[in-house]
């Protein structure tokens, strides 16, 4: 019985140009680029419109880390479908959410821009600060 395949060395290097792809694949309409990100890209989420002085967030209805209730205590509440009308259709018409925008687990609210630059800061600049400060000073005891 004869091998008719074609022998190939495997210790042969393999040059990056033994395939070539074809350069006419690529475009550089910007429609089609746009369109391909948003078919494959990762915002699942829609964008809502802003509200002024207000950021809004997606909440999870299923995070056990980051559950809405903790949200609601320090400033969030529910974004009305009356403050976003291209949003109505998403309104929960029952259930313990109903009258919320939502769009699959994840509900729609907001808090005004004050108290969100003061979280902000406290959890992304001031904790941070003094968990290096106290970092520092458990390494200066060490020396």
């Amino acid at each position: 019985m004869s091998d008719d395949r074609p022998k190939v060395d495997p210790r042969a290097p393999r040059a990056a140009d033994d395939r070539k792809v074809a350069d006419t694949k690529r475009t550089n309409d910007p429609v089609a680029r746009n369109r391909f990100r948003e078919a494959m890209g990762g915002d699942i989420l829609p964008n809502p419109p802003p509200i002024p002085g207000y950021h809004m967030i997606w909440l999870s209805t299923t995070n056990s880390q980051d559950p809405i209730y903790k949200r609601v205590r320090v400033g969030y509440v529910p974004v009305k479908p009356e403050e976003i009308p291209e949003f109505a259709h998403m309104r929960i018409t029952s259930g313990q959410f109903e009258g919320h925008l939502g769009f699959n687990e994840m509900l729609l609210y907001k808090i005004d821009l004050d108290t969100y630059y003061s979280i902000m800061r406290e959890f992304h600049h001031d904790m941070p600060l003094q968990d290096e400060e106290r970092f520092c000073d458990v390494t200066e005891m060490r020396d």
